[in-house]
């Protein structure tokens, strides 16, 4: 496991878990982003006919302001409820427990300006948003949905293309996937790397039961 979660979870008080898990495109924000759009037709395709179905009625916003990130958290999760994510069980708002960790998480980033959003609208409705974090010189893309009922404009595909120009700003240098959002965006990057899953838990008496439970029942299995 990576040093720190081995300094923040030492063994004796901890039990680690880590396994493979999926890989993660790197993009490079330092190159110029005309030079970099140039080389994705489709990219610049999606945008330009979007562009022109909503005239006037397309909008894109980025949103760092430590003041907004509680609206607009709330906004995302509305958004949320239109998309797949909601019927999947996988977003944000799946469970109270994920909304409440997610809500303080975005109030610690937020005040610190580590918390971003773009937002796509389409006269005035949200139809797909992202989400990311700052730290240092790189951006993690760490969540997205979009409205289903626009599917067909691949508004998901535009709002990460508006969100990765306003990280073109000469502040950052890799932007993170963190196991990637959609195919579409592995021909974007600069590296694909591998990435663990680290699972942590209490060495509590219920946990050990349940190791022992588990060992047991692949014991009998063979």
């Amino acid at each position: 496991a990576p040093i720190a979660v081995k300094r923040a979870f030492p063994p004796g008080r901890y039990i680690r878990k880590q396994s493979p898990d999926v890989q993660s495109p790197i993009l490079d924000l330092v190159c110029n982003w005309q030079s970099f759009a140039s080389q994705h037709p489709k990219m610049r395709k999606r945008i330009e006919r979007m562009k022109r179905r909503f005239g006037a009625g397309f909008e894109y916003r980025c949103i760092s302001d430590p003041a907004a990130c509680a609206y607009c958290l709330d906004d995302y999760i509305e958004l949320e409820s239109r998309s797949r994510k909601q019927r999947a069980g996988i977003g944000i708002s799946r469970s109270a427990q994920s909304l409440n960790f997610h809500r303080r998480l975005f109030a610690t980033l937020a005040q610190s300006s580590q918390l971003h959003f773009g937002f796509l609208y389409v006269d005035g409705l949200l139809v797909s948003a992202e989400i990311a974090y700052t730290h240092g010189d790189s951006v993690y893309f760490s969540h997205g949905c979009f409205d289903e009922s626009f599917r067909e404009y691949s508004p998901g595909m535009v709002s990460v293309s508006l969100f990765l120009e306003y990280f073109h700003n000469g502040r950052y240098k890799n932007g993170d996937f963190l196991g990637g959002f959609a195919d579409y965006i592995n021909p974007w990057a600069s590296s694909i790397v591998a990435s663990d899953r680290v699972s942590i838990a209490n060495v509590s008496p219920k946990v050990l039961l349940g190791i022992a439970r588990a060992a047991y029942a692949k014991i009998r299995a063979k």
